[in-house]
């Protein structure tokens, strides 16, 4: 009631995260999704979803969520690897991943996966592989998170001794890129790309790839990519003048802190000329380029996408 006065007409999702749910008792479960039920019954509510362990996913719980009208699951698969979630200490195996994941879809749910890259084992090789393995079964949506070293954890001992090594920012950015760009060819949104800053986090990350605005980074390198490309149509690279793209995109054609313009300087293989980057009529996501003597060539998203993701699953990363 207090969300609806706040927001008038919009209807909240209620999500039960922070944990695996459905490995609480089934009496535990009943007592908070009837109240969640009742919101949803009552209006309030559009939809209940959990969060919860490839493991404990059965018929029985399926059906029990389908009760109290859950729409919703993510599963932490995090990796696809069976020596990885070994040395993690996730207790449960990949193929418990895909089992769960396909039986849930056998009951109507929409099911999410949280995928992380730069667990200890787990090469960019086997991420992006096992990754294929669970994109393959159609989840409805994907998180990427990558690794980071929280203090007062087994990874914190594990880096201090010198053990682990989490990835650099720049690494991990370009391999969610990777599985970002997969996840767009085969019509998988990807809903959360790096942890969420919350109050207090930053205090409690001890190393690794951590960025407030994660996400925007990503974005970033993909454009880049779009830029090389369609910059690799022209026949003389210097005879680049402006970079085109729907205005809202002009932000991610910069990057975090104008990032991407040492870039494109360097495509141009001259440091002293000027370019620009100019808002124009184009279709979002499409990226174009003028050259000094006014030809202007474009690149769609379909067409950067096909030509991408065909070379990223020839070769191993």
């Amino acid at each position: 009631v207090a969300y609806q006065k706040i927001n008038p007409g919009v209807k909240p999702e209620l999500a039960f995260y922070g944990g695996s749910f459905t490995a609480l008792l089934p009496a535990e479960q009943r007592y908070y999704l009837q109240p969640a039920l009742d919101g949803l019954k009552a209006g309030f509510l559009a939809g209940i979803r959990v969060s919860t362990r490839p493991d404990c996913i059965d018929v029985r719980t399926i059906q029990r969520l389908k009760r109290f009208q859950v729409q919703t699951v993510e599963l932490g698969v995090q990796s696809m690897c069976d020596d990885v979630l070994r040395i993690a200490e996730r207790g449960h195996t990949a193929e418990d991943s895909k089992q769960a994941l396909q039986l849930l879809k056998q009951y109507d749910m929409k099911v999410g996966v949280q995928l992380m890259s730069g667990l200890p084992g787990e090469s960019e090789e086997s991420f992006w592989l096992g990754s294929q393995r669970i994109l393959m079964l159609h989840p409805d949506f994907v998180r990427i998170y990558p690794t980071v070293v929280l203090r007062n954890t087994k990874l914190a001992e594990y880096y201090q001794a010198g053990s682990y090594q989490p990835y650099s920012l720049q690494k991990a950015v370009e391999i969610t890129a990777n599985l970002n760009l997969l996840c767009q060819y085969w019509q998988i949104p990807v809903i959360r790309m790096g942890l969420q800053a919350e109050e207090g986090l930053t205090e409690q990350i001890l190393a690794g790839p951590y960025h407030p605005a994660f996400g925007h980074l990503v974005q970033s390198n993909i454009w880049c990519r779009k830029v090389k490309q369609v910059i690799g149509m022209l026949s003389t690279p210097a005879d680049f003048l402006a970079i085109l793209v729907n205005r809202r995109d002009i932000a991610k054609v910069v990057g975090q802190n104008r990032c991407n313009i040492p870039y494109y300087e360097h495509l141009l293989q001259s440091g002293q000329r000027k370019f620009q980057i100019k808002g124009w009529e184009l279709p979002p996501e499409t990226v174009g380029v003028m050259t000094k003597d006014g030809n202007i060539f474009y690149l769609e998203e379909k067409d950067f996408l096909q030509k991408t993701v065909k070379k990223l699953l020839s070769m191993s990363l």
